[in-house]
Order: structure tokens, then sequence, then C-alpha cells
């Protein structure tokens, strides 16, 4: 098998894993270790037996890229905020509230940690699994349109299926178009530097943004 299918086909089998897993009846807990697995041993395996190769580019600082990262995501952040108050009265959003109250139920203030997971440690890791191991690796043996459009179009599949039963369809295709051009815009912040680290300060910026709409919902803020 070549490198590149290798790739595709770890891809494929990790998000169709996780896929399960979040549609499972296991606790949040669970399914966070399990993720955390699945989407860093994956390529972990794939760069130490396949691509016989260091990680260590993938973690480098570059400041040009992180300003720009950081300017973008502030701004997301902003924007998200702002959205939620300009048009958040035409969603109905009494579901996604319940969901956190039933997941968060026994104290609201344990949505706390679960934020800065899902902000940090998170972020990182689909960083890691998207664009080090589905963008990066695979631009190393393939063109960059076909690596950029494959690990975005996965990125978008496995965040949307996580709405799964939240929001009406149309909701769903709206969303599937975003996070798709949210994939291609973290992989151009990595394409200069080839490292992960731009595109996870600006995805844990605008995943801060979503966490601050849960703590208006549960009421923490």
């Amino acid at each position: 098998m070549t490198k590149k299918r290798s790739i595709i086909v770890c891809v494929l089998i990790a998000c169709s894993l996780m896929a399960w897993v979040d549609g499972s009846s296991l606790d949040y807990v669970s399914k966070a270790i399990l993720k955390i697995l699945t989407f860093s041993l994956i390529p972990l395996l794939y760069f130490r037996c396949i691509e016989k190769s260091s990680i260590k580019t993938l973690f480098q600082i570059k400041h040009t890229d992180f300003k720009v990262a950081g300017i973008l995501g502030l701004s997301l952040y902003v924007l998200i905020i702002v959205f939620y108050f300009t048009f958040g009265y035409y969603f109905d959003l009494s579901l996604v509230s319940k969901i956190l109250v039933d997941n968060f139920g026994s104290g609201t203030l344990n949505f706390v940690p679960i934020a800065f997971y899902i902000a940090i440690i998170n972020s990182f890791l689909e960083e890691f699994f998207f664009r080090g191991f589905a963008y990066l690796a695979l631009l190393k043996v393939s063109s960059r349109r076909f690596a950029s459009i494959f690990s975005s179009i996965m990125f978008a599949l496995y965040h949307v299926f996580l709405m799964y039963g939240l929001f009406q369809f149309w909701v769903y295709i709206g969303a599937l178009g975003l996070m798709i051009i949210a994939g291609l815009l973290f992989n151009a912040l990595d394409d200069k530097s080839k490292t992960i680290l731009p595109s996870w300060l600006f995805h844990s910026l605008t995943n801060w943004g979503i966490n601050t709409i849960g703590f208006i919902l549960l009421k923490i803020i």
C-alpha cells in the first residue's frame, strides 16, 4: 500500500471509529479518552512505522504565522459572540441547552474544565490529526489540492456528525460548507510554516467563542 493510500485509509478508519464512539451511549470522559488514543496513536504509528520521520517539525513556532492566526482567531471569537446575540433568536437552542444540562447537570461549573479541554487539548488533538496527518503528511505524497480538499472534507464531516440531532437539516448543510471552508483556512495557516501551531491557535480561539455561548446557555456568565 502506498503512503498516500495508507493515510487516506487511516483517516477514514479513525473518523468512522470516532463517529461510532460519539454516537454511542458512553459518557463524555470515555469518549474523550478514546478520541485522544485514536487521533494520536494512528498518526504516530504512521510517522514511526511508515514515513519513519520525526514529528518535531510539526510543533515549531513561527512568530509571523502565529501573529496572523491570533488576529484571525480573536476576530472570529468576537464575530461568533456578535452573531449569537444578533441572530441567536432565529434558532431553537432549547435542545442544545437540554443536552448541556443533561451532560453537566450535576453542577454547571462542571462545564468549565470541559470548556478548557475542548478549547486547548481537543483543538490540539484535532489539529495534529487533521492538519499534521491528514494534510501535511498527505501533502508530501500527493498534490496540495487533493490533500487540502480531502482533509477539509473529513474535518467537516466529522464535526457535522457530532451535531446530529441538534438542528434542522438546512443547518447541517450550511455547517458542512462552513466547516469545509474552516478546514481550508486551517490548512492555509499551516501551509507556509509546515507546523500545526498557527491553526491550533486559531482553532482554540474559535472554540472559546463557541464555549462562551455554552457558558451563556448554562447561565454560568
